[in-house]
């Protein structure tokens, strides 16, 4: 196919008084984006703004009350905003004097390219421009034998036209990713993302990999990824990811989310399971700022929904979890740790509140623990469980706060928190509530 010449949308004066545009040229260091995030934005409509905190959980208002998620409480969050205009992002913190940030949101004036139900996807994206919206129509597969590479900037690639949605198919064999991110601002909006592999579930894996991105802000809205071994595949390049209204089928292998990088944003998803693996993992040393809001994690093969070995600053909020959630590395059965490993593998700032854990489910706090709040959550308990287990010894300021402990079966002797090696006045526990079992 031959592409079709396109201008540059943004002249050179609007990309030197938009930083946040002006971060569509070539990536520069994370340092320098940094610098632009903390002080105000400028997107294309349609595009999100990633933050963080500038110390602690702060409550993020992006001044955006008709849009969903327009407040997030956490380390850090995200917005998209969908409509041009001037707003206002405010963070708030207890205590502190509120910190504003101007919003500018631009028309979206992109150029469209329409690609064709017989075109060549690895084609297109290996020719394609910055700064244009790519339109696949619905109903077409597009089938890629080894991973593309995705180095235009400012790109929105979304369906066209009514019917199931397009789907970009893997074939396993060369290399392992589908698509490989490595510039900024690249946006997927209602794909599947699929390979040529059976749909029936099962527990081998497939050598298949939805989205690596090794790039910033990256977007999935409304996405849907199956038949795969890992649907997001984070690195240290990774800064700023955004999964939102997103499912994660139940014939995904392994991860959902592999964690890596920083400024990881899940709103609004449902991991329905993971055949071998967990759907949302960190293991990564260096990895920080995760929020997690409002999504369902099902798991129901024996491994962990979330688990957060490593790594800081970790939001987990109004989620459903219908098996186990794990904070911590804990120990290697297989050898001692090594006293590098023991220095730099921790888990710490973390909340884990406001979130319904049923009786299938319970929360593991493995050694290498500091600062952990796990409170105001309704967590189901039946007669075999204990919904927080606790293994010392390395564990420091764990706090476990007003939760509601909902006996799904009648009285049992099991307490609500087994310790293990703990030392004491290590866990405080505050305003527990046992109820019985809700009326259905």
């Amino acid at each position: 196919m031959r592409l079709p010449r396109l201008k540059v949308l943004l002249s050179p004066l609007l990309l030197l008084s938009c930083p946040h545009l002006a971060a569509a040229q070539p990536l520069r260091s994370p340092l320098l984006l940094r610098q632009q995030m903390m002080t105000e934005f400028t997107i294309i409509a349609g595009n999100a703004v990633f933050d963080e905190s500038p110390g602690g959980v702060c409550d993020f208002d992006f001044g955006d009350p008709a849009s969903p998620y327009n407040r997030l409480t956490g380390f850090n969050a995200a917005h998209i905003y969908q409509k041009p205009g001037d707003y206002t992002l405010t963070l708030r913190q207890p205590g502190k004097p509120d910190i504003t940030k101007p919003v500018h949101v631009v028309p979206d004036r992109r150029p469209v390219m329409k690609v064709q139900p017989t075109d060549n996807l690895a084609d297109v994206i290996k020719a394609l421009p910055s700064n244009c919206i790519v339109l696949l129509p619905a109903g077409a597969t597009y089938t890629l034998v080894k991973p593309a590479e995705i180095n235009a900037r400012n790109v929105c690639f979304r369906a066209s036209g009514e019917g199931p949605p397009p789907i970009i198919r893997r074939v396993p064999g060369i290399a392992y990713s589908t698509l490989i991110v490595k510039s900024v601002d690249v946006t997927f909006e209602g794909i599947v993302f699929d390979s040529n592999q059976p749909s029936a579930v099962h527990h081998n894996k497939v050598g298949a990999r939805g989205l690596s991105a090794e790039g910033a802000r990256l977007v999935a809205k409304q996405c849907i990824f199956r038949n795969l071994d890992d649907c997001f595949f984070c690195t240290a390049a990774t800064y700023g990811l955004l999964v939102q209204w997103c499912t994660i089928t139940p014939d995904v292998r392994a991860y959902g989310v592999w964690l890596d990088g920083k400024d990881i944003v899940v709103l609004g998803s449902t991991f329905q399971d993971s055949q071998e693996e967990h759907p949302i993992r960190t293991s990564q040393v260096g990895f920080h700022n995760l929020l997690l809001y409002q999504s369902d994690f099902t798991n129901t093969h024996g491994k962990e929904t979330v688990t957060i070995r490593v790594g800081e600053n970790v939001y987990i909020s109004h989620c459903a979890f219908h098996n186990w959630v794990k904070f911590g590395p804990g120990r290697r059965k297989d050898r001692p740790e090594t006293p590098l490993e023991l220095r730099t593998k921790h888990a710490n700032h973390i909340v884990f509140t406001n979130n319904r854990v049923d009786n299938r489910a319970w929360i593991t706090m493995d050694e290498g623990i500091d600062d952990l709040t796990i409170r105001y959550n309704k967590i189901d308990q039946d007669t075999d469980r204990v919904p927080l287990q606790v293994q010392g010894p390395d564990l420091r300021n764990i706090r476990v706060e007003d939760n509601i402990r909902n006996l799904t079966a009648g009285p049992t002797p099991k307490p609500f928190i087994h310790e293990s090696e703990v030392q004491p006045g290590t866990i405080t526990e505050t305003g527990t509530k046992t109820v019985d079992a809700e009326k259905k």
